[in-house]
Protein backbone atom coordinates (compact mmCIF):
# COMPACT_ATOMS: atom_id res chain seq x y z
CA UNK A 1 0.00 0.00 0.00
CA UNK A 2 3.02 2.52 0.86
CA UNK A 3 4.72 1.18 -2.22
CA UNK A 4 1.52 2.59 -4.20
CA UNK A 5 0.64 5.85 -2.76
CA UNK A 6 4.74 6.53 -2.89
CA UNK A 7 4.13 5.22 -6.92
CA UNK A 8 1.02 7.81 -6.92
CA UNK A 9 2.83 10.81 -5.21
CA UNK A 10 5.43 10.02 -8.03
CA UNK A 11 3.23 10.34 -10.64
CA UNK A 12 1.27 13.15 -9.61
CA UNK A 13 4.65 15.11 -9.61
CA UNK A 14 5.99 13.75 -12.43
CA UNK A 15 2.58 15.01 -14.27
CA UNK A 16 2.80 18.42 -12.70
CA UNK A 17 6.36 19.05 -13.98
CA UNK A 18 5.07 17.62 -17.38
CA UNK A 19 2.04 20.00 -16.93
CA UNK A 20 3.85 23.14 -16.19
CA UNK A 21 6.75 22.52 -18.85
CA UNK A 22 4.22 21.74 -21.39
CA UNK A 23 2.33 25.43 -20.33
CA UNK A 24 5.61 27.41 -20.40
CA UNK A 25 6.45 25.83 -24.17
CA UNK A 26 2.95 26.66 -25.00
CA UNK A 27 2.87 30.45 -24.04
CA UNK A 28 4.67 32.40 -26.85
CA UNK A 29 8.31 34.12 -25.16
CA UNK A 30 8.59 37.11 -23.37
CA UNK A 31 11.18 39.28 -24.73
CA UNK A 32 13.37 41.91 -23.35
CA UNK A 33 14.35 44.84 -24.85
CA UNK A 34 17.94 46.42 -24.38
CA UNK A 35 18.27 44.99 -21.18
CA UNK A 36 22.63 43.95 -20.50
CA UNK A 37 21.37 41.36 -18.14
CA UNK A 38 19.23 39.01 -21.02
CA UNK A 39 21.15 37.18 -23.24
CA UNK A 40 18.35 37.03 -25.51
CA UNK A 41 17.47 40.19 -25.20
CA UNK A 42 16.64 42.26 -28.29
CA UNK A 43 18.74 45.00 -29.07
CA UNK A 44 16.81 47.64 -30.84
CA UNK A 45 17.16 50.93 -31.45
CA UNK A 46 13.41 52.84 -32.99
CA UNK A 47 14.11 56.32 -32.43
CA UNK A 48 16.69 57.77 -35.17
CA UNK A 49 20.04 57.58 -34.10
CA UNK A 50 22.95 59.87 -35.35
CA UNK A 51 26.41 58.02 -36.55
CA UNK A 52 28.39 58.43 -33.14
CA UNK A 53 25.81 57.61 -31.42
CA UNK A 54 24.69 54.34 -32.78
CA UNK A 55 28.38 53.35 -33.12
CA UNK A 56 29.46 54.56 -29.23
CA UNK A 57 26.26 51.60 -28.26
CA UNK A 58 27.63 49.18 -30.13
CA UNK A 59 24.46 47.27 -30.63
CA UNK A 60 23.74 47.77 -34.44
CA UNK A 61 24.09 44.29 -36.38
CA UNK A 62 25.79 45.44 -39.29
CA UNK A 63 28.98 48.31 -39.76
CA UNK A 64 27.81 51.82 -40.56
CA UNK A 65 29.60 53.75 -43.32
CA UNK A 66 30.59 57.83 -42.79
CA UNK A 67 27.25 59.41 -43.77
CA UNK A 68 24.61 57.39 -42.64
CA UNK A 69 22.36 59.49 -40.32
CA UNK A 70 18.46 58.30 -38.54
CA UNK A 71 19.95 54.78 -37.64
CA UNK A 72 17.28 52.29 -36.41
CA UNK A 73 18.11 48.64 -36.27
CA UNK A 74 16.77 45.48 -34.29
CA UNK A 75 19.31 42.57 -33.26
CA UNK A 76 17.08 39.67 -32.78
CA UNK A 77 18.33 36.15 -31.10
CA UNK A 78 15.68 33.09 -30.46
CA UNK A 79 15.76 29.69 -29.98
CA UNK A 80 19.26 29.58 -32.14
CA UNK A 81 17.54 31.48 -34.93
CA UNK A 82 18.42 35.36 -35.69
CA UNK A 83 17.37 38.53 -37.58
CA UNK A 84 19.37 41.67 -38.02
CA UNK A 85 17.60 44.19 -39.83
CA UNK A 86 18.21 47.75 -40.13
CA UNK A 87 17.39 50.92 -41.64
CA UNK A 88 19.65 54.25 -42.33
CA UNK A 89 19.29 57.15 -44.53
CA UNK A 90 22.58 58.57 -46.79
CA UNK A 91 23.31 59.53 -50.30
CA UNK A 92 22.57 57.33 -52.65
CA UNK A 93 26.19 56.80 -53.81
CA UNK A 94 27.40 56.15 -49.82
CA UNK A 95 24.25 53.01 -49.61
CA UNK A 96 25.43 51.69 -52.58
CA UNK A 97 29.15 51.58 -51.90
CA UNK A 98 27.81 50.30 -48.55
CA UNK A 99 26.05 47.31 -50.63
CA UNK A 100 29.01 46.32 -52.38
CA UNK A 101 31.50 45.97 -49.35
CA UNK A 102 28.95 44.68 -47.09
CA UNK A 103 28.25 41.50 -49.92
CA UNK A 104 32.18 41.25 -50.40
CA UNK A 105 32.35 41.37 -46.82
CA UNK A 106 29.84 38.68 -46.78
CA UNK A 107 31.55 36.39 -49.95
CA UNK A 108 34.88 36.76 -48.61
CA UNK A 109 33.78 35.29 -44.98
CA UNK A 110 31.54 32.21 -47.08
CA UNK A 111 34.41 31.64 -48.71
CA UNK A 112 36.89 30.94 -45.99
CA UNK A 113 33.87 29.24 -43.89
CA UNK A 114 32.08 27.16 -46.31
CA UNK A 115 33.62 24.95 -48.68
CA UNK A 116 30.33 24.38 -50.98
CA UNK A 117 28.84 25.21 -54.04
CA UNK A 118 27.12 28.47 -53.42
CA UNK A 119 28.37 30.96 -56.03
CA UNK A 120 29.51 34.21 -54.41
CA UNK A 121 26.77 36.88 -54.25
CA UNK A 122 27.25 39.71 -57.45
CA UNK A 123 28.10 42.91 -56.17
CA UNK A 124 26.18 44.76 -58.02
CA UNK A 125 22.81 46.04 -57.80
CA UNK A 126 19.42 44.66 -59.31
CA UNK A 127 17.04 47.15 -60.15
CA UNK A 128 14.03 47.46 -59.16
CA UNK A 129 10.09 48.63 -60.61
CA UNK A 130 7.81 49.58 -59.13
CA UNK A 131 5.53 46.66 -59.67
CA UNK A 132 8.76 44.24 -58.33
CA UNK A 133 9.96 46.55 -55.88
CA UNK A 134 6.42 46.02 -54.04
CA UNK A 135 6.67 42.48 -54.02
CA UNK A 136 10.14 42.34 -52.71
CA UNK A 137 9.45 44.95 -50.14
CA UNK A 138 6.72 42.85 -49.03
CA UNK A 139 8.49 39.70 -49.11
CA UNK A 140 11.36 41.45 -47.14
CA UNK A 141 8.87 42.81 -44.64
CA UNK A 142 7.18 39.70 -44.30
CA UNK A 143 10.53 37.63 -43.09
CA UNK A 144 10.66 39.89 -39.91
CA UNK A 145 9.97 37.83 -36.85
CA UNK A 146 6.70 39.43 -35.41
CA UNK A 147 8.55 40.45 -31.68
CA UNK A 148 10.81 42.12 -33.80
CA UNK A 149 8.56 43.93 -36.42
CA UNK A 150 9.04 47.84 -36.65
CA UNK A 151 7.25 50.68 -38.19
CA UNK A 152 10.32 52.23 -39.45
CA UNK A 153 11.32 49.22 -41.25
CA UNK A 154 9.03 49.43 -44.46
CA UNK A 155 10.79 48.58 -48.01
CA UNK A 156 7.43 47.72 -49.42
CA UNK A 157 6.80 51.50 -49.50
CA UNK A 158 9.58 52.24 -51.96
CA UNK A 159 8.70 53.26 -55.53
CA UNK A 160 11.68 52.49 -57.26
CA UNK A 161 15.19 51.06 -56.10
CA UNK A 162 17.29 48.55 -56.10
CA UNK A 163 18.66 45.12 -54.51
CA UNK A 164 21.76 43.83 -53.53
CA UNK A 165 22.46 40.00 -52.12
CA UNK A 166 19.38 37.81 -52.28
CA UNK A 167 16.89 36.61 -49.79
CA UNK A 168 18.14 33.21 -48.40
CA UNK A 169 19.23 31.55 -44.77
CA UNK A 170 22.03 33.40 -43.21
CA UNK A 171 22.39 35.38 -46.59
CA UNK A 172 22.27 39.22 -46.37
CA UNK A 173 19.24 41.17 -48.48
CA UNK A 174 19.59 45.06 -49.17
CA UNK A 175 17.29 47.14 -50.38
CA UNK A 176 17.57 50.78 -51.78
CA UNK A 177 15.34 53.31 -52.07
CA UNK A 178 17.22 55.23 -54.60
CA UNK A 179 14.43 58.20 -54.71
CA UNK A 180 14.82 59.23 -50.96
CA UNK A 181 18.12 57.31 -50.36
CA UNK A 182 17.21 54.92 -47.58
CA UNK A 183 18.89 51.89 -47.19
CA UNK A 184 17.26 48.55 -45.68
CA UNK A 185 19.11 45.62 -44.38
CA UNK A 186 17.88 42.50 -43.49
CA UNK A 187 19.61 38.93 -42.17
CA UNK A 188 17.54 36.10 -40.66
CA UNK A 189 18.34 32.07 -40.30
Amino acid sequence: MITALIALGMLLVAYGLMSTISNSLERPAAHTINDITDANTIWRADIPLGFEESVARKKCPVPLPQGARHIQYVDFYEYGGFMHCMRFEAPLSVCREHAAQLIQAFNARNNETQKSNQAPLPVRPIPLDQSTTTVIGHYVRDQVAEAARASWFEPDKLTSGEMWGRSGSHTPMIIIDSDKGVFYYLRTD
